[in-house]
């Protein structure tokens, strides 16, 4: 539908916004077509329909943009109305740009309009070393890096649509991939992905990095990361300086790096992981025994937001436990959710939509201005961000105090995503496998490691069930409804890899089965069904280098390429293997003599329930056997 805006009547920067928007969800501005009356209200949105008369009422450009999403639910209404005001300050979604996977200059873009019709005001970009910094020739140095153009031109396209671009750095770890070159690690590096703190060298390196966000967005917030270094001053620290308490150094490289932030005047964020590690006794992060003490408290400059991540399980107990904690600090408290997308190829939404909904009944008790999804792309990045719809539609309706039933959550995929959201949930589908407890209440990914393992070695076929090949099969012909529209490209790998699955994941049961009984005429049998496998990893690596290349910049590809070229080259091996044994050349097969054992054992007494192994990482999927280090991350 076309629609025309008196642009005497109306602000330039509120039609372009509009226009924006109605691209967005499938429709124009145009010089013709039906009014839409624009008029700026003091907070929050307004939409009206009446008799073929359209109304909004806006406050900032990411209300309008709301709104137009709005609005393009209820063309074709009699009368509709409806007022809405954000609950919060802020709501922001996180893309991971360190994973491999790096969303391309238009489809930044297309990201960032659908973030806003959907109803958000921030997007935060999370670049570990993937962003380019002058005098650093190995900072990124043959990655899928952002150059200075490349924010710049994003930060503009977002402040013309009401969003605002926040940089996501690491100024303490999370930095293996620039230590994965010689000339740097020893340079900066203490131990593992940490820097080296105290270190004057290090400091002019973060003062390079902070530098570089001030040219690069016009945003005053920064967050600069500092998690997960529980290694800190264990490494060359430890060696030059001896032993110092990891508080102590916590405190003073903070201080070191807050100096830098009110530099180029900045207000940093950090993860608040690490203080909780800090009190007592402390095992883990969210461990309910742990309490924020003071002194800890203490540590932490006023000028600071601490953010709270939180991505798993429907525990209110321990959400409400963590909250209260953090209202301990005296800092502006972020907290960060999630859309599970770095779980290989298939998001977890029916599992993220369950826990933030948890997450959210507790969040809305405390006072929380700023809320993030994260959007990790662990392993690779193989995961589409636009396969996450479902769970960034349920923070967006929180956000603007409207109703978060899957009923709501429907209708608002189908205006603002043209998306169906009851098959953006059946995605999750393909890891519900036989005999698996509590779906989509556990994190678990099943079709990961059958995917990967070695069909000889069988590493997890003891988390196997029979019956996994039916239900797969049953996927890839369920899933052909969803292979058409916008979204064919996202659902096309996924069922690709169940006619993979539908193959390969019980291959090594019958394979371990027709070894012991001795029986060479099946174990023959099996074998010369292996290149059939092949044929279908090959299908499924082109679909997904067609849905890849659409999103991502190539770069980062090249891992997907040896993985599959793995699996399929060692496949090969297996069946020449297999076959050598059938027919006499070889007498034994000792992968397929060892026992199966559980890779995770179950509970004691849950023995008999199938339990899926919550592992992520593709090199330990392979093999006991040795592989470099640096493939584990």
């Amino acid at each position: 539908m076309n629609f025309f805006i008196d642009e005497q009547k109306a602000d330039a920067r509120a039609v372009f916004a509009a226009g924006e928007a109605f691209r967005q969800t499938g429709h124009a501005l145009s010089n013709g077509g039906a009014e839409l009356r624009l008029e700026k209200m003091p907070e929050g949105l307004s939409v009206s329909v009446r008799n073929g008369a359209y109304k909004i009422g806006y406050s900032s450009l990411s209300s309008l943009m709301r709104a137009v999403g709005i609005l393009c639910g209820h063309l074709n209404d009699d009368s509709f109305q409806t007022e809405q005001k954000p609950q919060r300050e802020t709501l922001c979604a996180m893309l991971d740009c360190s994973r491999n996977a790096v969303l391309n200059r238009e489809r930044r873009k297309e990201f960032c309009r659908l973030l806003a019709v959907i109803g958000y005001n921030a997007v935060m970009l999370y670049t570990e070393d993937t962003y380019r910094i002058e005098g650093q020739p190995y900072f990124g140095h043959q990655r899928a890096t952002l150059t200075t153009e490349d924010f710049q031109e994003l930060d503009d396209y977002c402040d013309s649509i009401g969003m605002e671009l926040i940089p996501c750095i690491q100024t303490l770890a999370h930095l293996n991939t620039f230590f994965g070159w010689p000339a740097v690690v020893g340079k900066y590096c203490d131990c593992k992905d940490i820097l080296l703190v105290d270190d004057e060298k290090v400091y002019a390196l973060i003062d390079s990095m902070i530098a570089t966000m001030r040219k690069n967005v016009r945003s005053r917030r920064i967050h600069i990361g500092m998690d997960e270094a529980g290694m800190l001053g264990r490494g060359s620290y430890l060696s030059k300086n001896g032993y110092h308490p990891p508080k102590e150094l916590m405190k003073r490289h903070l201080a070191r790096v807050m100096e830098i932030c009110r530099k180029y005047d900045f207000k940093p964020m950090i993860w608040s992981d690490m203080f909780f590690l800090m009190g007592p006794n402390a095992t883990h992060y969210y461990d309910k025994k742990t309490h924020i003490t003071e002194d800890i408290a203490g540590i932490v400059p006023p000028d600071l937001s601490l953010v709270y991540w939180d991505y798993d399980g429907v525990d209110l107990a321990k959400y409400e436990h963590m909250f209260a904690e953090h209202c301990k600090f005296h800092n502006e408290i972020v907290w960060a959710g999630g859309a599970q997308t770095w779980s290989g190829l298939v998001p977890l939404n029916r599992y993220s939509v369950n826990s933030e909904r948890a997450a959210l009944s507790v969040a809305e008790k405390y006072p929380v201005r700023f809320v993030i999804v994260t959007m990790w792309g662990d392993d690779g990045g193989m995961c589409s961000p636009f396969s996450a719809i479902p769970t960034l539609q349920l923070f967006a309706e929180s956000q603007w105090g409207c109703a978060t039933d899957d009923d709501a959550l429907r209708a608002r995929m189908r205006e603002c995503a043209d998306a169906d959201y009851d098959a953006f949930m059946d995605m999750e589908e393909i890891n519900n496998i036989p005999g698996r407890q509590k779906f989509g209440y556990t994190a678990e990914l099943p079709t990961r490691y059958m995917f990967y393992q070695d069909i000889l070695l069988g590493m997890f076929d003891k988390h196997v069930s029979k019956g996994c090949n039916a239900h797969f099969a049953e996927c890839a012909e369920r899933f052909e409804r969803y292979c058409h529209g916008k979204w064919e490209y996202i659902f096309r790998p996924m069922q690709a890899l169940c006619r993979v699955l539908a193959r390969k994941a019980e291959l090594g049961l019958f394979l371990k089965e027709a070894y012991d009984r001795g029986d060479r005429e099946e174990l023959k049998r099996l074998a010369e069904g292996v290149p059939q496998i092949v044929e279908e990893i090959e299908r499924l690596h082109e679909v997904f280098r067609e849905q890849w290349m659409r999103d991502n910049c190539r770069i980062g590809f090249e891992v997907q390429d040896i993985r599959f070229g793995a699996l399929t080259f060692r496949l090969k091996q297996a069946q020449r293997i297999l076959l050598d044994y059938a027919e006499g050349k070889i007498d034994r097969i000792e992968e397929l003599e060892a026992d199966r054992l559980y890779y995770r054992p179950p509970h004691e007494g849950d023995e008999e329930k199938l339990t899926c192994v919550p592992l992520r990482y593709w090199a330990k999927m392979l093999t006991a056997n040795l592989f470099t280090k640096s493939l584990y991350y």
